[in-house]
């Protein structure tokens, strides 16, 4: 290897991984028992930026939004983490007019594009996702599925591992799950019903965004892989899903005290463990610390997170243990009154 493609290497690293590959690195092993391992082939583009690395991407992705006949298409069914509608519309807006004046094939236009109008869109959306997140999944047409994180991000108490798996299950959401192209369609019942305004009022912002369904599935997946790895087998039943989120240290009295109001027995188990990443254990906690009551926080616990279970036992490729789960659910319940409403 050369002395530039190593240095090039440094900043911007780019290589396939197969998502089997990735799911063994969460849990060890794949597929992880008792699933049975299905037809699942995905596979994605990991790039691992720092420094100078995160602006040839940010170029890079603009690139293939430019060349997009459609820039948004893919983006709308897959709302972006960290950008506002207005925010969104705008880049889109602004690619589009970079197309424009680059198919009209004056060089003086092109010129323009490139030296005006790209720089005041790189200082107008620096703060956005794009530059300051430690990682993050943009389905952007001919991207190649492509999931970026910064390598050099971790100063902000977020790992490398968790950040890759957390997008990565994101990816998983946008190619399995035509579900996952809205956010919360029921925010009135979200701020009136589910969270405590006042002392949650400065999180506001942060509750409804962790509140939408991709976002805690990808906090779940976390959650779910920690225990994984401590006991060595996945629940297949509600109480041993039940029994998984209880027996989790950073949250496990918010579990324990909300199924004791219902009077629901708590089967015993010498299995403790922590969150791999425990920010997000934690912000899985302020979520569940954050309803009215110990009733709604239960309705939480068995309608939603059960369903999301559901969810993540598709990704990991084993449909058929999905489904039998799934069907052990009493539908509709809080699930759908929060998100399909």
């Amino acid at each position: 290897m050369s002395l530039i493609s190593s240095i090039k290497n440094h900043f911007y690293f780019k290589e396939i991984v197969l998502s089997k590959k990735q799911l063994e690195n969460d849990f060890g092993e794949f597929p992880p028992f008792p699933l049975k391992d299905t037809e699942f082939d995905f596979k994605f583009y990991k790039v691992e930026v720092r420094w100078f690395g995160v602006i040839y991407n940010i170029l890079n992705i603009g690139k293939k939004l430019v060349q997009s006949n459609e820039p948004g298409i893919h983006l709308k069914r897959f709302q972006v983490d960290g950008i506002s509608d207005d925010i969104f519309n705008e880049i889109i807006k602004a690619a589009k007019s970079i197309k424009e004046l680059i198919n009209s094939n004056n060089k003086f236009t092109v010129a323009f594009a490139i030296t005006i109008i790209l720089p005041v869109v790189f200082i107008k959306f620096r703060k956005s996702i794009l530059f300051k997140s430690t990682g993050f999944y943009l389905p952007v047409p001919g991207s190649e599925n492509q999931i970026t994180v910064r390598v050099n991000a971790g100063c902000n108490g977020l790992r490398v591992d968790s950040t890759i798996s957390h997008e990565h299950l994101h990816y998983l959401q946008y190619m399995i799950n035509e579900n996952h192209g809205k956010k919360i369609s029921n925010l009135d019942f979200i701020n009136s019903k589910l969270i405590k305004k006042e002392k949650y009022k400065p999180y506001a912002q942060f509750l409804i965004y962790a509140f939408e369904r991709n976002e805690v599935e990808a906090r779940l997946h976390e959650i779910v892989l920690s225990y994984y790895r401590k006991s060595k087998e996945l629940p297949l039943t509600l109480d041993g899903f039940i029994n998984l989120l209880a027996t989790c240290n950073e949250f496990s009295e918010l579990v324990v005290s909300a199924l004791e109001e219902r009077e629901v027995d708590i089967k015993s188990s010498d299995v403790k463990f922590e969150g791999r990443d425990q920010n997000i254990a934690i912000q899985l906690k302020c979520l569940l610390s954050a309803f009215v009551d110990e009733e709604l926080r239960y309705r939480f616990i068995t309608e939603v997170l059960t369903v999301m279970y559901a969810n993540l036992l598709m990704y990991y490729g084993d449909k058929t243990s999905s489904i039998n789960f799934a069907n052990k659910i009493t539908r509709p319940n809080m699930y759908d009154e929060i998100y399909f409403p």
